[in-house]
């Protein structure tokens, strides 16, 4: 095949799978982990270090970009996913690049198939999540790091540099990734001295920094996704149950021998060659070093091992390690043998393709037909209904509402057993629930099944009363109080209404509702965030409706409004309606 035509092939490949994540991004329903970016930073805006809520969530770049994208664009699930998905454009060109320094071509389409079409991997470039982007910046990374070991440009150290930095910018799980890859850098290029400023002020400084917040978030113990149990228990269990659906011993451990095996090879060559500037030796030093650094670190200092999404930079990288491995066998029927080992990955993601749900959230996407039902559930009832769900997914629930152009919460506490109008469960959960409810819908990619309580509830009006609160730099307003005699023998529904007025942009409204004993003790708490509806209020109507269960110690039970920084607001227009409910 030409090099021209090699090209076009490799094009035609990249568009379909450009395709494919285009599709999936404006498709498949939001989840939590992607709300509460939108949430907490991108909707506000406060997003920067030291100046934005303490969270290992907060992929810096990440939720900058999505803050651009809202608002330029506005909420819709393109304006979110924007920058995940210009991502895979530049992940594709790394792979092209570092693809063509391998000579066999069988072993070159093994490797780029299995890249552009990995499962897990190619679901984050759909995602609002750092992920993405951060391996996209690593291949670019990567790839400079390549160039430099052969001709010690300044610009291809510049090149890896900056890709490092953005790399961990919008994902800071990488930082002893970055480590490993300074550390090569400084060894490729000893003998330059004139490349030693560069690499202090764009490696060393740059670094210092992030491992310094590093330890802060440590501390908070918001470190990222994983744990300590051991490398394979977390690491490579991990990969194995997303990327094949299964976590079988021997499944884990033809993983590892693989992987282990053509490190082996690569070891060798550079021990012959005496030399790590290979690319194939280069990707393996990046995995072995930090594979033993990861292992030394959870050992000395209780540094997490990754796990899933936190590993997938390992999963790519093994999948270098494999493909220049196989190129470096002599035998050439052996050379394809040894690649067609990558061809699993590329067909499972085949094979499990959907426009629906996720792999590591596939319960917590919504599908708006449910949403739909809720909807037309209200126009029967002549009341917000109330759906219940598991907490994970009540956040994905209430920002789909808002972008179908509607609002409504989910209720964590009625799920899965509880008094509830609506429940979704997953298929899972289905036995736990009450026979009084039917499956009236499901999404099998989702693992989740909506019901329906038949007969449908029964409610009484107990109260309806009006409010008014202004709050003026107070944290919490006054209480409300609400009839705690009845919750010893009766479920309440609680629906609230009103209208709120601001000058705060962003205001970060939550309604709070508790129960007490006579002692003081909390029997129940509930908190609704009123931001899934908007960032800021000039006087636009909300409404909710809360579950609070039956307790016969409850002796007092009120709400109140909580902003957490004082922004001083108005809830005009108020409306508190009581119903007991029952079957």
């Amino acid at each position: 095949m030409s090099h021209r035509l090699e090209r076009s092939a490799f094009l035609l490949l990249t568009l379909g799978a450009l395709a494919y994540v285009i599709l999936r991004a404006v498709r498949v329903p939001i989840t939590h982990d992607e709300t509460t970016s939108f949430l907490m930073y991108s909707q506000p805006g406060t997003f920067l270090p030291f100046r934005s809520m303490w969270d290992a969530n907060n992929h810096f770049l990440n939720s900058a970009c999505g803050w651009l994208g809202y608002s330029v664009a506005g909420l819709h699930l393109l304006a979110l996913r924007w920058s995940s998905v210009l991502a895979f454009p530049l992940f594709a060109w790394a792979a092209w690049r570092i693809g063509i320094r391998i000579a066999h071509p069988a072993v070159r389409w093994c490797l780029w198939c299995t890249l552009l079409l990995c499962p897990l991997v190619i679901e984050f470039f759909s995602m609002f999540r750092g992920y993405a982007p951060a391996l996209g910046f690593l291949f670019l990374a990567v790839e400079a790091m390549m160039r430099y070991a052969v001709a010690f440009t300044r610009s291809s150290l510049a090149w890896a540099l900056v890709a490092l930095i953005l790399a961990n910018g919008f994902v800071l799980a990488f930082v002893p990734l970055w480590t490993v890859a300074l550390t090569l850098l400084v060894v490729l290029g000893k003998g330059q001295r004139r490349h030693w400023v560069l690499l202090l002020f764009g490696g060393l400084l740059p670094w210092s920094l992030a491992v310094g917040y590093s330890f802060l978030l440590a501390r908070f113990g918001l470190l990222y996704q994983g744990g300590t149990e051991g490398f394979i228990e977390v690491t490579v269990r991990s990969l194995a149950r997303r990327v094949f659906g299964a976590d079988d011993p021997m499944l884990i451990w033809a993983m590892l021998l693989i992987v282990l095996g053509s490190i082996a090879m690569l070891a060798r060559r550079a021990v012959l060659e005496r030399s790590i500037s290979s690319p194939g030796v280069l990707v393996a030093s990046l995995l072995i070093l930090e594979g033993v650094g990861r292992i030394a670190t959870a050992h000395a200092i209780g540094l997490n091992h990754a796990e899933d999404r936190t590993a997938m930079h390992l999963l790519v990288l093994g999948i270098l390690a494999v493909a220049f491995a196989a190129d470096s066998v002599a035998i050439r029927w052996l050379q394809c043998c040894y690649a067609l080992l990558l061809l699993p990955l590329p067909l499972r993601m085949l094979s499990t393709a959907n426009l629906q749900s996720t792999t590591l959230f596939p319960e917590q996407s919504m599908p708006s037909r449910f949403i739909a039902f809720a909807e037309n559930m209200e126009q029967e009832l002549g009341r917000p209904v109330v759906v219940a769900t598991h907490r994970h997914a009540g956040h994905p629930w209430a920002l789909q509402r808002r972008m179908n152009g509607g609002e409504g919460d989910a209720n964590a506490h009625s799920w899965p057993n509880g008094l509830s109008d609506a429940l979704i469960t997953t298929a899972a959960n289905r036995g736990v629930a009450s026979a009084d409810y039917m499956v009236v819908d499901s999404a099998p990619a989702n693992l989740i099944l909506l019901l329906v309580r038949e007969p449908r509830l029964s409610t009484a009006l107990v109260s309806d009363t009006t409010y008014h609160i202004h709050c003026n730099g107070e944290e919490q307003s006054a209480p409300i109080h609400l009839p705690a005699r009845l919750l010893q023998e009766h479920d309440l529904f609680v629906e609230l209404r009103g209208a709120i007025t601001s000058e705060a942009n962003p205001l970060d409204v939550r309604l709070c509702i508790a129960v007490l004993d006579s002692a003081g003790n909390q029997l129940h708490n509930d908190l609704v965030f009123l931001s899934t509806r908007r960032e800021a209020w000039h006087g636009e109507d909300w409404r909710t409706i809360r579950h609070i269960p039956r307790n016969p110690d409850a002796y007092e039970a009120f709400l109140l409004f909580w902003e957490p920084a004082g922004q001083p607001y108005t809830v005009s227009e108020g409306r508190v309606i009581v119903r007991t409910a029952g079957p």
